[in-house]
């Protein structure tokens, strides 16, 4: 039996390496931030049939439809018009604690200026900031009260619209939290949700991951662009074709390679990536699976894998310094980058397992 090496690394989408957090500008209040645990199974398992090209059944949309969740398509469009209260950032006064399972706003505030209701702006996703060592995207609107009263809001979300459902296009929770607020008559609240990449000692997520998700929230519908799951090799094939393209196996996926520089923010390749093939240097790369997907209810979290085997064919010994994570959209785009705090040596003949497990916390 051949000698399988195995390296395992764990990262967060919530908090940690791509935290998630509610900046709010309440009137002449002094604007604050806070730590938002919020992001519900749909955003959870949007990124999952995307990345794998899997199905996902028993989603629910925000108008209580059960659909089965696709890929290849528009999903977590998040742009929304003045007035639009089915997509986009939204708030109600329902006080029910926030989980993993909302599909809805309990109690969602009318767009208006009646009694008990605010006038929606425009809700809109600015293009990516980047300040090393970190990124950011963030998704706005503001909400005016005009109703002659203040109004008092206790949760927070954001829906997003999706037309790779078996029910047709469907608008679906992806965040709820709980914050009560109290806008005064007159006044403007700003909402500011905020995906936030930061590096950890070792590495983390990339600019590229945040081009993905913008291209997500903005309605980009080259949603085939986002896929992890590939062959292996040198050979693969375009999504719903079978026209042969080389990047796929090299540079789709998990990769692996010997370079030791720090990981920056805006890297877009590894540092000295290990090739496919059995020449001297070289690593025979199997195909990447994206699978086990786990939405946990109790803990409210959820995780799904990414892993790639390797062989060694080389007839030398090949140590293996960094890890990353591609997707297939513009040739190859790097979300992923991390040197491990140990190497690993993979000997001739011998096996190397990567796994690379997302850990979504709500």
């Amino acid at each position: 039996m051949k000698k399988i090496h195995e390296i395992n690394r764990q990262v967060s989408i919530g908090k940690d390496e791509a935290d998630f957090l509610l900046e709010i500008m309440n009137g002449n209040q002094p604007s604050y931030e806070i730590h938002s645990d919020s992001f519900v199974k749909y955003f959870i398992v949007g990124l999952f049939t995307h990345f794998s090209e899997q199905f996902a059944s028993n989603i629910i949309s925000t108008d209580s439809t059960t659909a089965t969740l696709g890929y290849g398509g528009q999903s977590m469009y998040s742009v929304g018009a003045v007035g639009d209260t089915s997509v986009g950032l939204l708030i109600g006064t329902g006080a029910t604690v926030e989980t993993i399972s909302d599909t809805s706003m309990k109690t969602q505030i009318l767009n208006g200026s009646g009694s008990g209701q605010l006038s929606y702006g425009a809700s809109s996703v600015a293009p990516i900031s980047v300040s090393s060592p970190s990124a950011e995207i963030v998704c706005t609107r503001t909400f005016s009260n005009s109703s002659g009263n203040s109004i008092t809001i206790n949760e927070i979300g954001i829906a997003m619209y999706d037309t790779t459902t078996s029910a047709g296009a469907k608008r679906f929770l992806g965040a709820r939290d709980l914050q009560t607020l109290i806008v005064n008559n007159g006044n403007t609240l700003t909402l500011n949700y905020k995906i936030r990449t930061a590096l950890g000692i070792t590495g983390g997520f990339v600019r590229g991951f945040l081009d993905i998700l913008y291209r997500f929230l903005t309605n980009n519908s080259l949603a085939t662009d986002y896929v992890v799951a590939g062959l292996g090799g040198k050979c693969g094939q375009n999504s719903g074709t079978t026209t042969p393209i080389t990047f796929v196996g090299e540079k789709q996926g998990i990769v692996v390679g010997t370079s030791i520089t720090p990981v920056n923010v805006s890297d877009s390749d590894l540092g000295a990536r290990i090739t496919h093939g059995t020449s001297s240097g070289t690593l025979y790369c199997y195909g990447t699976l994206v699978d086990n997907l786990v939405i946990n209810t109790g803990t409210n979290t959820g995780s799904f894998d990414i892993i790639r085997i390797f062989e060694n064919l080389s007839g030398g010994s090949i140590t293996v310094t960094e890890i990353g994570v591609f997707a297939n959209y513009n040739s190859g785009t790097l979300i992923f980058h991390d040197i491990p705090s140990s190497s690993t040596t993979v000997n001739n003949g011998e096996l190397l397992k990567v796994k690379i497990t997302f850990n979504i916390v709500s």
